[in-house]
């Protein structure tokens, strides 16, 4: 009986020991990890999903945004939202004047801002074009052959449209921001900026962080569109005046021309494209100076105003007006003229 008794003292000891090792070296969670699991699963319980859902945001009778998702998720714990597949309208004075499509877009309840996550957007003037393509593609799997393909419609409506890779809208500034880069069109220009910032009305946007222009004018003579590049420190988009406006240290390129000027506006109803302030050209043998510059790039002539001066080889023209053929290289002047022939050119 002893013999049993010690035995099993033995089993009770051999079991201790084993509890006590199991207890020691087993891998376990951490108190931490146990209390992030516990709060994560208290955040699961208070989130809300919900499909086929529209939020908006209004106060004092004006609504700034409607979002349309095809899946969404609330949290009341968070304070915020995030919704998938969004359609989306912004609003101005009551009225849409932008709209958007997004993968997904994070609504912060307490600060009052949403965050969209690579956006393409189009104003109420290209509307009704976006729709017919949108039945041709899928624009959330492709938004870029979106874009790509309306060009087809650029020269046909004063609209605009554009792809973000981030945007965000603050109820504080009620204005649209970025910093993360951006591709905006409108009409037969193209800026590519890091920077954007403006109303939802885009009236007007400003474009920053080493903007670039490409102006692509596309002929029936020629199955090769002319392109004219310009960059400068900011450009300005005025949407209700269908206006692009380049400001500060101007530079514009076409084949063997470069301007340099401290603005450029682009007029789409002349297609012209005025530079003012300090103009200089060159191009080829022939240097320029002006006060104005009205620039046709479907015809590739240019004409200088406002103290104008053209230099070809070691002879100087002033006049009112000079007009410049890039095609033919020719220079003429119109109003009164003065020349200046170098001797040397007259012995030869």
């Amino acid at each position: 009986m002893a013999v049993i008794q010690k035995n099993w003292v033995w089993i009770i000891v051999f079991l201790a020991v084993g509890l006590f090792g199991w207890a020691i070296f087993t891998p376990k969670e951490s108190i931490e990890s146990k209390i992030q699991k516990t709060l994560e699963q208290q955040k699961d319980r208070a989130d809300l999903s919900l499909k086929d859902v529209t939020f908006s945001e209004s106060f004092g009778g004006t609504k700034f945004w409607e979002l349309d998702a095809k899946t969404a998720v609330l949290n009341q714990d968070r304070g915020g939202a995030e919704l998938n597949t969004v359609k989306g309208r912004f609003y101005k004075n009551n009225s849409p004047v932008l709209f958007f499509i997004a993968p997904k877009v994070q609504w912060n309840l307490s600060q009052k801002e949403i965050s969209i996550d690579h956006p393409f957007g189009y104003d109420t003037r290209t509307e009704k074009y976006f729709n017919e393509l949108m039945q041709q593609i899928d624009p959330q799997s492709d938004p870029a052959k979106l874009f790509r393909l309306a060009s087809q419609f650029s020269g046909k409506v004063r609209g605009y449209w554009f792809l973000a890779n981030h945007l965000k809208w603050q109820l504080s500034t009620q204005k649209l921001d970025t910093r993360d880069g951006v591709l905006f069109n409108q009409g037969a220009f193209t800026v590519f900026a890091q920077n954007l910032n403006s109303d939802v009305g885009f009236d007007p946007l400003s474009l920053t962080g080493n903007p670039t222009a490409l102006y692509i004018q596309k002929t029936p003579h020629s199955p090769v569109p002319k392109i004219t590049t310009t960059t400068a420190r900011e450009f300005l988009i005025n949407s209700a005046k269908n206006e692009i406006s380049a400001v500060n240290d101007v530079v514009l390129l076409q084949k063997e021309m470069e301007i340099r000027s401290q603005r450029a506006a682009y007029l789409p109803e002349n297609q012209l494209i005025v530079l003012t302030g300090a103009v200089k050209l060159s191009f080829k043998d022939i240097r320029a100076a002006c006060q104005k510059a009205s620039y046709n790039p479907a015809d590739e002539t240019i004409i200088l105003e406002g103290s104008a001066t053209a230099q070809r080889d070691r002879n100087l023209l002033r006049g009112e007006k000079i007009a410049i053929d890039l095609k033919s290289g020719k220079i003429n002047v119109l109003g009164k003229t003065k020349i200046v022939i170098d001797e040397r050119e007259i012995k030869k």
